[in-house]
């Protein structure tokens, strides 16, 4: 993972932001929203077919929405993920 984005330090602590315990390990550079059934979302991507994206890496993190969740924001992060396109 990198630790920096447009110099500043990553990861971030989230607790300023009401998400106590929770860091923020990647840029949001795009979001997603994404329903949930049951407990479970699934997000999808589109990628276009296209060679000159091969070797680009890309960094993932959720964030979920929970009203039960006892924070001054309702929610949770999840931990980060990296995707190389191949």
């Amino acid at each position: 993972m990198h630790s920096t984005h447009h110099r500043s330090s990553i990861p971030v602590d989230l607790t300023s932001f009401g998400l106590n315990g929770c860091s923020g390990y990647t840029s949001v550079d795009v979001v997603d929203l994404v329903g949930s059934a049951g407990g479970t979302a699934t997000a999808r991507t589109s990628i276009p077919n296209n060679p000159a994206l091969a070797g680009l890496v890309v960094f993932h993190q959720a964030m979920h929405v929970a009203p039960a969740t006892v924070r001054p924001l309702p929610g949770a992060l999840s931990n980060a993920a990296e995707s190389t396109l191949r």
